[in-house]
């Protein structure tokens, strides 16, 4: 299976999804997306600002009382608005590959994770 397949399979899983990419962050590259629509555009511009959200690490390391060295705490965020629900999740065996989901506000929050969780390590196989 390809990347764009393993996407394309997560688009299709994920309840009321409208976009699902993947990103490389060491390097800010988009290492394959598939989207309905205009909604593609939305994920380009949410890859855009992926790098400088490192400093959401550096918040949560501080919190937590670590070092810069040392693992990163969170593994998924949840950014919701008045019409999608976007769902970043780091890869569980490369912490530097990110798949973002993106889908309606009328989506099963707790089925759109569970859905999203499993297509991730389709996703992370193809990487």
């Amino acid at each position: 299976m390809s990347l764009q397949k393993a996407l394309h399979e997560a688009l299709a899983s994920i309840p009321d999804c409208v976009a699902v990419g993947a990103i490389d962050l060491a390097s800010g590259e988009l290492l394959g997306i598939r989207a309905v629509d205009r909604h593609v555009w939305e994920l380009c511009d949410l890859v855009s600002v992926l790098p400088e959200s490192q400093s959401v690490s550096t918040v949560f390391k501080k919190h937590k009382g670590l070092s810069d060295a040392e693992q990163c705490c969170f593994r998924e965020l949840i950014v919701t608005s008045d019409e999608l629900i976007h769902v970043f999740q780091r890869g569980r065996r490369t912490k530097a590959i990110v798949m973002v989901s993106i889908c309606r506000v009328s989506a099963n929050l707790g089925m759109a994770l569970v859905h999203a969780r499993l297509a991730l390590g389709r996703v992370e196989q193809e990487v």
